[in-house]
């Protein structure tokens, strides 16, 4: 293991500058103080005068800049890492604007560089490439303090690489070259918020129709149902670019797109990322950057195991999870699918029903090949040569079932209504019949996935089963016509979430005996709307883990509220989950209760105090918290530079997740916070997926409980509960189900009739979700 991380250190040196204090002039003002002295003065914002007042500290950037300030005052810099990181970003744009590249963004930093290789798009298509159309590489770039184990703190500027699409020519010219714009989304120009950026685009609708002057709208920003064709841009996804290549070159341009996507999947690569960044970091370590008159610094190499000068940070790695079987605990294993081999789900011996009853809703031209899914589904699969099978016992020996009925009802049409009138029927049916349907198995098509409410089959016919109480599972027929060695994976995966929404416990895992009581609270949200423009709704869902006898047991009550509504449904969550966990384990008075809240943004004071409030009502036992920021998307990436092979991916074809890091590796950045690897290079699914990201976790200020490193491995151990798949979670589970809750109540809003009361009861005690 040889690891790095995508920052260049910069050491601050102990001296003092002289900052100018000025009344705070109102955020509106502020913004606009800061960019009208760009490049020569910065500005920081939320400070206090020595009366206690708001104000901003300014610090003169070039030596012919003016001092402003109403008083001055000098400060330690090595003290003041944020300012320090904000001087440090400043320098580097003035440096890298001397290299006449363009930037697209000032903060953070992003900037196309063509170094070592040219643009994209005309690499593959040399002259003839359009000047307007173009797919750049684009240098994103941070710049923080951070806080290393108990060393002295440094800052750090972090880089990283993506595409960026361009379409710059107007949509009038467009039309001339013939290419079709109706159904796409148009931007205009928006005037410049930093005079050192290109001029920013902003989406403003889908086109409808033209006439010889103006694109009528039909998806658009309130007021705006139409643009002069001059004023408006193509919006600049890829799809865009296929189509203007395709117009432009004809059948030659599917030669282009194929190089384009493997050219982009090498710049979102291991190798591809550190070979750029080894390069970027030939440039950093050539200049040096005057962050204040007569003070400059130099950044250092890559932060790397075995360079930049500086001594590398500890790594640590979470131990291998157990999964439990049974309840004394006995029967154990690491690896949970051959543990459900060996020994069955945990709760097998009290499960119910034994001979589940499902109803199959499919359409007439492919009952066939769901027929032979399900049969294999319930007896297993068999496979030729000597690769692993993961399901060769089937659904009944693997989960102890003692036996499956299908009761068939065939969708006449692909359409919601013809889906939902099946489903009708499949119920009715079973009422006649005195028969109780435990699961409905709708087969539905990959295309479905593009429609909205009552035009979706998959949501009209959810809407209706979970409205009386029987949850469903849904498989596409492109996935049941996968390979052979595909299909095994995929049949077990069904067969674990089918387990779970039959309200089977697959496995447990083992908790703390340290503490006596703990409760973990995941919030994950979803944004589901008709279109760009129409109506969106954003949800969130809560989820709740505790601790009992030694094991983590994931609650059966799952919520979803509007954003608006959920820290009332919050406040609510925590108190009636600790209410009945007390009632079931016989609590006693003065006992240690611990509540972690694992989110998807940060927290806000409001919804602090709404934890503050539950807390405030357990009086009678000692409670701590702690609020814990789960990131996916930020600028940390690490590598590991000894795994320059990769491993096979599932075709057995190529090379996936190649320098990837291991899964379960983590490092302390900062006194809150901590990087945790849950995709490592096995985890990738494809080798077109890149470096994989590490989670960045961000406790609040205000947490109680504050050991990062107990909190770090609960999230890992989080991310191996996941009833959904076999596959390691990129996310803990209290996070990942939240999110499957919100979206899935999200999009069941838009079908008409659907009531969010309908898994108020029993059915909200099942996994209806997964």
């Amino acid at each position: 293991m040889h690891l790095s991380f995508n920052i260049f250190p910069v050491t601050i040196p102990k001296s003092k500058i002289q900052v100018g204090i000025l009344k705070y002039p109102g955020k509106n003002e502020f913004k606009e103080i800061r960019y009208s002295k760009a490049g020569t003065h910065l500005f920081v914002g939320n400070r206090k005068d020595k009366d206690g007042n708001d104000c901003i500290w300014s610090v003169p950037l070039l030596p012919e800049s003016e001092k402003l300030g109403g008083s001055f005052e000098e400060i330690g810099l090595e003290k003041h890492l944020n300012i320090a990181s904000n001087l440090i970003r400043e320098t580097l744009i003035g440096s890298f604007g001397k290299l006449e590249i363009p930037f697209l963004d000032v903060q953070p930093i992003e900037f196309v560089y063509t170094r070592p290789n040219p643009e994209l798009l005309r690499n593959i298509i040399g002259e003839a490439c359009p000047s307007w159309l173009a797919v750049e590489i684009v240098y994103a770039v941070t710049v923080r303090p951070f806080y290393f184990d108990d060393r002295n703190p440094i800052v750090g500027i972090t880089v990283d690489i993506r595409t960026h699409n361009a379409i710059d020519l107007n949509c009038r010219e467009l039309g001339k070259l013939g290419i079709e714009l109706r159904g796409k989304y148009v931007q205009h120009e928006i005037p410049r918020y930093d005079p050192r950026t290109r001029s920013p685009r902003k989406l403003v609708g889908r086109v409808l129709d033209l006439t010889d002057d103006f694109l009528i709208l039909d998806d658009h920003l309130e007021g705006i149902d139409r643009i002069e064709l001059e004023n408006a841009f193509l919006e600049p996804r890829m799809e865009n670019v296929v189509s203007c290549l395709r117009s432009l070159f004809g059948q030659k341009a599917d030669l282009y797109i194929k190089d384009l996507r493997k050219r982009k999947a090498g710049v979102y690569s291991g190798e591809g990322k550190i070979a750029r960044l080894s390069e970027f970091g030939k440039y950093l370590s050539s200049v040096e950057l005057e962050i204040v008159p007569g003070l400059r610094v130099k950044p250092l190499g890559m932060l790397s195991q075995n360079g930049s000068g500086l001594k590398f940070p500890k790594i640590a790695k979470v131990p291998k999870t157990t999964y439990i079987f049974d309840a004394s605990g006995t029967k154990a294993d690491t690896w949970h699918d051959r543990g459900l081999d060996n020994y069955g789900p945990y709760d097998h011996s009290v499960f119910s029903p034994t001979q589940p009853v499902i109803a199959v809703l499919c359409e007439p031209r492919f009952k066939g090949r769901v027929e032979e899914f399900l049969r294999q589904f319930r007896d297993g699969i068999s496979l030729s040569g000597k690769g692993r099978n993961p399901y060769s016992k089937g659904f009944l020996r693997k989960y102890l079932i003692d036996d499956l009925s299908f009761r068939f009802v065939e969708a006449k049409a692909d359409t919601a209504s013809a889906y939902k009138e099946a489903a009708i029927r499949a119920i009715e049916n079973a009422v006649t019949e005195g028969v109780n349907i435990d699961l409905a198995f709708v087969q539905i098509q990959e295309r479905h996935h593009q429609l909205i409410g009552n035009d979706n089959p998959y949501f009209v016919t959810k809407a209706l089963f979970l409205s009386k109480g029987i949850p469903d599972q849904a498989v596409e027929i492109e996935t049941m016509m996968s390979n052979q060695y595909q299909l095994g994976y995929v049949l077990n995966n069904i067969g674990l979430a089918t387990y779970a929404k039959l309200s089977g416990t697959p496995w447990l895992l083992p908790s703390s005996q340290a503490i006596a009581h703990e409760f973990v609270f995941g919030l994950g949200s979803a944004i589901v709307g008709d279109g760009r423009f129409g109506a969106r709704e954003r949800y969130v869902g809560i989820t709740t883990v505790f601790t009992g006898d030694g094991k983590y047991i994931l609650e059966n009550r799952t919520k979803a509220v509007k954003f608006e509504e959920y820290g009332k449904s919050l406040l609510e969550t925590v108190k009636e989950t600790i209410s009945a966990v007390r009632t079931q384990f016989n609590w006693k008075d003065g006992s240690f209760l611990r509540l972690v809240f694992h989110v998807f943004k940060p927290m806000k004071d409001e919804e602090i105090n709404v934890v503050k409030q539950a807390v405030a009502e357990l009086e009678k036992y000692q409670v701590e918290f702690a609020f814990l920021h789960v990131i996916g998307n930020h600028s940390i990436l690490i590598f590991d530079e000894h795994n320059k092979q990769g491993f096979p991916d599932i075709r057995g074809t190529m090379q996936k997740g190649k320098f990837a890091p291991e899964r379960g590796l983590f490092i302390i950045p900062g006194k809150e916070e901590s990087i945790l690897v849950l995709t490592g290079g096995k985890e990738v699914k494809t080798a077109e997926d890149g470096l994989p990201q590490p989670v960045l976790l961000k406790l609040h200020k205000d947490s109680t409980f504050r050991d990062m490193i107990y909190l770090t491995r609960q999230t890992y151990t989080f991310s191996c509960h996941s009833w959904r798949t076999f596959s390691p979670s990129p996310l803990p589970v209290t996070i990942l189900y939240s999110e499957l809750i919100a979206k899935l109540l999200a999009n069941l809003n838009f079908v008409s009739g659907w009531n969010s009361d309908a898994i108020v009861g029993k059915i909200g005690r099942t996994r209806w979700f997964l």
